[in-house]
């Protein structure tokens, strides 16, 4: 039996300190999200809805949090930066969801506000395109959407 005031002695709130720590480790890292799953993943890729060319832009640069095609990577799973990464895919669903746009076509305004998020550099964000080198988009990108969302709103389109 471990005598008082040598080293296996240890006082039982400092070992339910550590279980309790333990315990909250273990739950704080969770290999799911839960919160932004790929629901209805049914819905077209946006190069079958609109212009091919600019749906594959699209597709390419806003799909992962912009729609049902979200490509969960491994880093993705393991908190906190689970927490983070199904946040910005649920705030970008509620935003704008082309998931929806298989039934019902974005209207003149969103696709102005796709224009405007594009030209202002806001999208696709910065800490994604920094990972996601693929998703930046060219100048030519930006001139491609923005031609497609001012042909919706001229008589005729």
């Amino acid at each position: 039996m471990p005598v008082k005031g040598t080293p296996n002695h240890a006082p039982a709130s400092k070992k339910y300190f550590d279980l309790t720590w333990i315990d909250l480790s273990r739950n704080a890292v969770r290999f799911d999200c839960r919160d932004a799953q790929n629901v209805g993943t049914d819905g077209a890729h946006m190069a079958e809805v609109v212009n091919p060319q600019v749906g594959a832009i699209l597709d390419r640069s806003c799909q992962d949090c912009h729609s049902n095609h979200t490509n969960w990577p491994w880093y993705s799973h393991i908190a906190p930066v689970s927490w983070i990464v199904s946040k910005h895919v649920s705030e970008g669903r509620e935003m704008l969801d082309f998931s929806e746009w298989t039934n019902q076509p974005g209207a003149e305004s969103e696709r102005m506000l796709i224009c405007d998020a594009v030209s202002s550099g806001s999208m696709p964000l910065a800490s994604y395109t920094m990972i996601h080198r693929k998703a930046r988009l060219s100048k030519v990108d930006v001139k491609l959407i923005c031609d497609w969302a001012a042909a919706a709103s001229q008589p005729g389109k």
